[in-house]
């Protein structure tokens, strides 16, 4: 399943993270579909996680992600699925 968490204030601009609970080529296939740039994700010191703003958001709910609460996103992520 790929998960948003809460949204974030960072330099001015509402975030999210980008997640999945199953694997990182579930990740990236499903950046592919909402436009997002291979580069773009966040591996390092982390998990595998997109930082997307509100159209990228918009999108990624369009396409099927799934927007969860902060504790439920760090729960998915970090229980060794992603």
């Amino acid at each position: 399943m790929i998960i948003l968490g809460l949204p974030m204030m960072f330099r001015g601009n509402t975030w999210w993270h980008l997640g999945s609970t199953e694997s990182l080529e579930d990740l990236e296939a499903f950046a592919r579909k909402i436009g997002l740039k291979p580069e773009w994700l966040q591996v390092a010191g982390s998990h595998p996680h997109y930082d997307i703003t509100g159209n990228f958001m918009r999108k990624a709910l369009e396409t099927g992600a799934v927007h969860v609460g902060r504790e439920q996103y760090i729960w998915d992520v970090f229980r060794g699925k992603a």
